[in-house]
This record gives C-alpha cells, sequence and structure tokens, in this order.
C-alpha cells in the first residue's frame, strides 16, 4: 500500500503538538513555530487540512507571515496554536484511537490506507501490532457468523444485525469495543468445518444451536461481545455437541436432561422432610396434653395410664410415617446411583463425568434430610417416653 504524503505530514505535525486534543476529525494543540514546521502547515494547509493563518495575540497572522527559526526555539518562545483538519484527508483516514477506528470499521478491513495514532501504526507498515491482528480474527469471525445467518439486517446508520434460526431466533447486533478484541486460534479449523467438511451443514446447525443457547439470556446489544469472551467455551460445546451428534445426541439436549432430572432429584429429596413437617407440628400438642392432663397425685389411675397408651400409640402412627419417609429417600438415593450408573456406561467417546460429578451434593442434601429424619424420630418417642417417666413422678 502506497504513502500518502499529507499523512505522512499530518502525522509528523501531530507528535509535535504541545496539549494536542481531538474531536469529530479536528485536532487541535500548539507548535513550536519553527522553519520546518511553518512549512509542513503550509503544504497541509494548500490540501485543505489546516487553516493557512494562526491567532496569535488575539492577531490573525498568515502562515507566510511567521518567521520560523532554523534552529530549535528556545522555551520562551511562543507557541503557535494548530487546529489539523484530519476529516479532510483524501484517499486515506486518521484516527486518534483504536475505537474511533473500530467504529467506522467494524465489518471489514480498510482498503484505504489509514494511520491509528493510539497504536502509533500506520497500515503501510510491515508488521501489525497485537491489536490489528486481534482486531483480523475478530473480522473473520463476524464472516462465519454471517455465512450460518438466515439473513442479517444492514441498515444505513445501524449496527449491522445477525439474525439465526434453531427452535427459536436469536438477534445479534454486531457492536464490539477494543476490550472485546481477542485472538482465536481455531478460527482456521472453523472456517474449515462450517465451509468445506463434508457435513458442514450438520455442523453450521449445531454450531448455530450453541451460539443461540449461550446467548438468548443476553440483551441483543450485549450478545456479540458476550460471545467474544466466552467463544471458546461455546466451540468446545459445538465440538462436544458434534461428536455426540454422530452418535446420535445432542450435548445441549442431553445437558438439559441431566440438569432437569437433577432438579428433580434434588426436590424428592427435599420432600422427604417437607412432606411430613405439617404432621410433626402435632408433636408439641402432644407434649402439652400429656403434661395438663397426667394426674401426678394418683399416677397409676386409669386415666394415666390411658394418656400413656394413647402417646405410644401416637408415637407408632408417627414412627410407620417417618419409616416410609425414610425408605422413599433411600430410594431416591437408588435413583441417582442408577442415572449416575447409566451415565458413567453410556457408550459415547464424550467425557460425560462432567454430569456425573454434577451429582456429588446430591448426597449430602440426602444425608442432611435423614439427620432431619432422625431428629423427628427422637422427638417423636420422646413424648410417650415423657408419659412413661411421670409414672414414677409423686407430688
Amino acid at each position: 500500500m502506497n504513502r500518502n504524503k499529507d499523512l505522512d505530514l499530518l502525522i509528523h505535525i501531530r507528535q509535535q503538538l504541545v496539549q494536542p486534543r481531538y474531536d469529530e476529525g479536528e485536532l487541535s494543540g500548539h507548535l513550536m513555530p519553527a522553519s520546518k514546521a511553518i512549512e509542513e502547515l503550509k503544504m497541509l494547509a494548500a490540501s485543505g487540512l489546516t487553516d493557512d493563518f494562526v491567532l496569535l495575540n488575539g492577531e490573525y497572522i498568515p502562515l507566510d507571515k511567521l518567521d520560523g527559526g532554523d534552529e530549535p526555539q528556545s522555551a520562551t518562545t511562543t507557541k503557535i496554536p494548530v487546529v489539523l483538519y484530519t476529516k479532510n484527508l483524501q484517499h486515506c483516514c486518521y484516527y486518534e484511537t483504536v475505537n474511533e477506528f473500530l467504529e467506522d470499521n467494524s465489518y471489514q478491513y480498510p482498503a484505504f490506507l489509514f494511520y491509528i495514532q493510539e497504536l502509533h501504526f500506520l497500515s503501510a507498515d510491515q508488521a501489525d501490532p497485537a491489536v490489528i491482528e486481534q482486531y483480523k480474527d475478530v473480522l473473520k469471525f463476524i464472516e462465519l457468523l454471517v455465512f450460518i445467518s438466515d439473513y442479517v439486517i444492514d441498515n444505513i446508520g445501524e449496527p449491522k444485525e445477525i439474525v439465526l434460526f434453531a427452535k427459536r431466533k436469536l438477534n445479534i447486533v454486531i457492536q464490539y469495543n477494543q476490550n472485546d478484541l481477542r485472538r482465536i486460534a481455531y478460527l482456521y479449523q472453523l472456517h474449515t468445518q462450517l465451509y468445506e467438511a463434508h457435513d458442514k451443514e450438520e455442523r453450521k446447525s449445531i454450531f448455530t444451536t450453541e451460539v443461540i443457547s449461550f446467548l438468548f439470556p443476553f440483551p441483543p446489544y450485549e450478545r456479540f461481545s458476550k460471545l467474544l469472551s466466552s467463544l471458546d467455551a461455546v466451540y468446545d460445546n459445538y465440538l462436544k455437541s458434534h461428536l455426540l451428534y454422530v452418535e446420535k445426541f445432542s450435548y445441549h439436549d442431553l445437558k438439559s436432561k441431566v440438569d432437569k432430572d437433577k432438579l428433580e432429584y434434588t426436590k424428592k429429596i427435599y420432600a422427604t422432610v417437607n412432606d411430613i413437617q405439617s404432621r410433626m407440628i402435632a408433636v408439641p400438642a402432644a407434649f402439652l396434653l400429656v403434661l395438663a392432663q397426667f394426674d401426678f397425685v394418683d399416677t397409676w389411675s386409669i386415666k394415666n395410664i390411658l394418656i400413656a397408651i394413647g402417646a405410644l400409640l401416637f408415637s407408632i402412627l408417627l414412627e410407620v410415617l417417618l419409616k416410609n419417609q425414610f425408605g422413599v429417600l433411600h430410594y431416591v438415593e437408588r435413583e441417582v446411583l442408577q442415572f449416575k450408573s447409566e451415565l458413567s456406561n453410556s457408550s459415547t467417546s464424550i467425557d460425560l463425568s462432567e454430569f456425573t460429578k454434577s451429582f456429588a451434593h446430591l448426597q449430602s442434601i440426602a444425608n442432611k434430610q435423614r439427620v432431619y429424619l432422625w431428629i423427628f424420630r427422637i422427638i417423636v418417642w420422646s413424648v410417650p417416653l415423657t408419659a412413661i417417666i411421670l409414672f414414677f413422678c409423686k407430688k
């Protein structure tokens, strides 16, 4: 790419500016009025890139009237104010920051010469800085998204919007900044898989499904940034899903099924205690009844014997209920173990250990529920035990 004389002059003046400020295509600052700098300003003025005069001490002075010395100016020399109209550059562009560059070139690498001051990078240079390499990877990834998309919304003055369909619709607004840029190590492999593989249609469908599943919870304007930051995980799920597809599975569907079953087992385990909580409220009432009705004067009266028998029957009935809940808990634990065993023994080349490990916390929940049931059992049998002890208490 050929260099541009006006851009070279502008860059050279930019490096000499004191307290530079940039705002929408206008670069301003102060410059030491050396002869070479004044000559460069004259050439820029001839191209419409700066004014042919300067405002000095409240007076407009033409550049031709400025007397710049050949020697470096002393510290007391008055600096001249300069405004450079970078927006007037022809066949090339000047950008002060990377984000300004990205705003104008979000979807395609510029065919024209450009310079980014923040990077001190001229596109005619041989080597690209890391940020530009990352930017190129992001552009190639955008091309891939356009390729797999169902259609693209590209209205003038608005960010490009990619629309994907796979069971549900997803809109991705292509909007990003310097913080989102990254290298994509597997970009070439992904490109080959989606463009050239014998099963490219199936791969496109699987990759689209993984992208939609991941991005669906986020607002459209955040989705592209989220996708770039989490692309490694999405790509990994895509590879797993493809292997499972070969074996007539879907990684996402399998994960959804496992999560659903895990939730059901969790509910069942908690239900072993929740289902009998209302019945356990009767236990304090039984205590109060025994203490209130017991005759401490005539301890071996028929009334006291009936109270003791009633307390015993009450505990036996609740024991039946508790024993049933212990059985339910044991059955649910066996179900979980059987499900984990079936998952571990699945004939697939995919490592499903992450799914089986996700069930580990269910055992700790089950152990806690078993402790609660034992506490209930002790409290329940303390009612007839209290009634029996009262027989030996005399006033």
